[in-house]
C-alpha cells in the first residue's frame, strides 16, 4: 500500500507538472485550436482542482500509514491495523476540511512560497489536533498510540509541503533554450531576476541571456537563475565581442545621463537597446 500510494502521488504531480508545460502551434492553425481550448479549460477548471484534492488524500493516507509503520517497525499488529483502518476515514477527512479551512488550496503550486508553507503547518497541525479529537469523541481512543499522531502530523506536513516544493523545483530547473537569441541583460538583483523570468517564459522563439551587466562589484561572479554577472557597464564592448548578444535589454529604467550614453554605445556596436516589461517600480501614467 505504501509502495503503492507513493507511485500514485509520484504520478498526479508529474502529470500536474505537464500541465505547465507551453505548447504551441503553427499560427495559420490558431482556429483549429479552439476545441483544445475549451478541453484545457475544463481540465484547468475542473480536473485539475480535483486532482490537487485526490493528491493531498493520498498524501494523507500515506502519511498516516508510515507513521504506524514507523511506530511498529514495519510490522503493525492486527489489533492496531484494526486501529488504523477504522480511523483513517475520520483522519482523511479531518485534515483534508482543514487543508481547506487554511487556504492551502488558494495558492499557485509554481509560486510556493514562505506563507503557503506556513499554510500548511498551520493546515496539518489544526488537521491533526482535530483527528485526535474526532477519535476521542468516536472511540474513546482506545488502543491508540499518541506517538502515531505525532508523527503522522510531522509527516504529513513533509508531504503536503514537499509535493509543492517539488513541483517548483520541476519548474524552475527548466532551461533557457540552447538555440534561443541570445541577449545581454543590464542590471542585476530584483529588476534582474524578473527580466530572466520573463525571457524564460516568453513566448516566440526564446531568448539565450548570455550574461548580466550591473555596476554592483558585490555581484560579480554570482549568478542569477544560472546566468552570471560579468561586471559592470564598462565591459560591454568586452563583453559583447566575447559573447556576441544580438540585442542588449534593460532591466528596468536608468537616470537619462546613463541611458543616453548605453545608447550610444549600443549604437556603435550594432545592438539593439530594449527595456525589460518587467521591473520594480511603479510609473504613472
Amino acid at each position: 500500500l505504501f509502495l503503492m500510494g507513493t507511485a500514485v502521488i509520484a504520478v498526479i504531480i508529474f502529470a500536474l507538472f505537464l500541465g505547465e508545460v507551453a505548447i504551441y502551434r503553427p499560427a495559420e492553425r490558431e482556429a483549429e485550436g479552439r476545441a483544445g481550448e475549451e478541453i484545457r479549460r475544463t481540465f484547468e477548471n475542473y480536473v485539475r482542482g480535483t486532482s490537487l484534492v485526490l493528491l493531498d488524500v493520498c498524501l494523507i493516507g500515506l502519511a498516516y500509514l508510515a507513521a504506524y509503520l514507523v511506530i511498529f517497525e514495519g510490522k503493525i499488529p492486527p489489533f492496531d491495523r484494526e486501529r488504523l483502518l477504522e480511523s483513517l476515514p475520520v483522519v482523511v477527512i479531518a485534515k483534508t476540511v482543514f487543508l481547506h479551512v487554511f487556504r492551502v488550496y488558494q495558492g499557485m503550486w509554481r509560486y510556493f512560497g514562505v506563507r503557503d508553507l506556513l499554510a500548511v503547518l498551520w493546515a496539518s497541525a489544526a488537521g491533526s489536533v482535530a483527528s485526535v479529537m474526532a477519535v476521542v469523541v468516536l472511540f474513546r481512543f482506545s488502543g491508540y498510540s499518541r506517538a502515531v499522531f505525532v508523527l503522522d502530523a510531522m509527516t504529513l506536513f513533509l508531504l503536503v509541503a514537499g509535493s509543492r516544493l517539488l513541483f517548483r523545483a520541476l519548474l524552475e530547473t527548466s532551461r533557457f533554450p540552447a538555440s534561443g537569441r541570445k541577449v545581454l541583460v543590464v542590471g542585476a538583483g530584483d529588476r534582474g531576476e524578473l527580466c530572466l523570468r520573463a525571457l524564460r517564459t516568453r513566448n516566440g522563439g526564446g531568448f539565450l541571456p548570455v550574461g548580466i551587466l550591473d555596476p554592483d562589484p558585490a555581484l560579480r561572479r554570482r549568478r542569477i537563475l544560472g546566468i552570471p554577472v560579468l561586471g559592470g557597464l564598462d565591459l560591454l564592448e568586452k563583453v559583447a565581442a566575447e559573447h556576441r548578444p544580438e540585442e542588449v535589454i534593460l532591466s528596468g529604467p536608468l537616470p537619462p545621463g546613463e541611458l543616453e550614453s548605453l545608447r550610444r554605445r549600443c549604437g556603435k556596436l550594432g545592438l539593439p537597446l530594449l527595456l525589460a516589461p518587467l521591473s520594480t517600480d511603479f510609473v504613472r501614467i
